[in-house]
C-alpha cells in the first residue's frame, strides 16, 4: 500500500484546507489555493494604488499641518476683501471704520477711541484713533504685514464716509512691524498710484521711529519689529 509523504522542510498549515505544506509553497497541493500576498496577485492594481498615494499624500499633510507661507512671500489681500469695503452699507462711523478694517483682516483685534483717549461709543464724536493689533500667527510674515497695513490704511482714507473723522490709524502686525499714518499724510497721498512697497520704504521713513509726540494727526511713522522687514 502506497503510504502519503509528509513534505519536505519547515512546514506550515494552509489557512485554507489546514493541511500541512512548505513554507516556500505559492500554491497549495491539496486545495489549490494561491498563498501569494495581495501584492503580488494583483501587480497592475498595486502600481496605480502606489501612484495615486504618491499625489494625494502631500495634499493630505499640507492639510493636517497647514502649510507655511515661504517667509519673502508677498501675499496679495484677496480680490473678495479687496472689494468688500465698497460694498459696505454701515452709516455709523466707528461701526463703518470697524466694518472696513475687517473686510481686509477679520483676526484682527479692532479698538477706536475718540480724541479724549476714552473708548469710542454710539454717542462718541470724531476724529477717532483707530487701533489695529494682529496676534501672533494671525498674519504669515512681514511682507503680508505690509500688504495688510497698506490697505487698512488705503480704505480708510479714502472711505467717503469717514475718511474725514480719523485723526490717525495704527497698525501692528505681532513680531513683524509697526505703522501709525495721521490724518495729516492719510488724506494728502494718492493712494492710488502707491503700493505697498512704497508705503513703506518712503512714506514710513517721514519718522523711521515710534514718535508719539505732537498731535494724532501728525503722528507718521513705521517701525519694524525683525531685522529682514525691509
Amino acid at each position: 500500500m502506497e503510504q502519503n509523504q509528509e513534505p519536505q522542510g519547515p512546514n506550515k498549515q494552509c489557512p485554507h484546507c489546514k493541511e500541512l505544506i512548505q513554507v516556500s509553497a505559492k500554491k497549495c497541493p491539496h486545495c489549490q489555493s494561491d498563498l501569494r500576498s495581495w501584492i503580488n496577485r494583483h501587480p497592475i492594481l498595486t502600481f496605480f494604488l502606489i501612484i495615486m498615494g504618491i499625489g494625494i499624500f502631500p495634499v493630505i499633510m499640507a492639510g493636517i499641518s497647514g502649510t507655511p507661507i515661504p517667509k519673502n512671500t508677498t501675499v496679495q489681500p484677496t480680490q473678495t476683501a479687496v472689494n468688500q469695503a465698497s460694498t459696505i452699507t454701515e452709516t455709523d462711523p466707528a461701526k463703518r471704520i470697524e466694518a472696513i478694517v475687517k473686510s481686509v483682516t477679520d483676526k484682527s483685534e479692532i479698538t477706536i477711541w475718540d480724541s479724549k483717549e476714552k473708548m469710542a461709543s454710539a454717542k462718541t464724536q470724531p476724529p477717532y484713533e483707530v487701533v489695529v493689533n494682529a496676534g501672533k500667527g494671525d498674519i504669515a510674515n512681514c511682507s503680508y504685514a505690509k500688504n495688510v497695513a497698506f490697505e487698512i490704511m488705503k480704505k480708510l482714507y479714502t472711505d467717503a464716509t469717514v475718511k474725514d473723522k480719523i485723526s490717525r490709524v495704527i497698525f501692528t502686525s505681532w513680531g513683524h512691524l509697526r505703522t501709525s499714518v495721521g490724518a495729516e499724510n492719510g488724506m494728502k497721498t494718492d493712494w492710488n498710484s502707491s503700493g505697498p512697497t512704497n508705503f513703506w520704504k518712503v512714506m514710513m521713513q517721514y519718522k523711521p521711529y515710534e514718535d508719539e509726540t505732537g498731535a494724532l494727526n501728525q503722528r507718521t511713522w513705521g517701525k519694524a519689529i525683525v531685522d529682514d522687514c525691509d
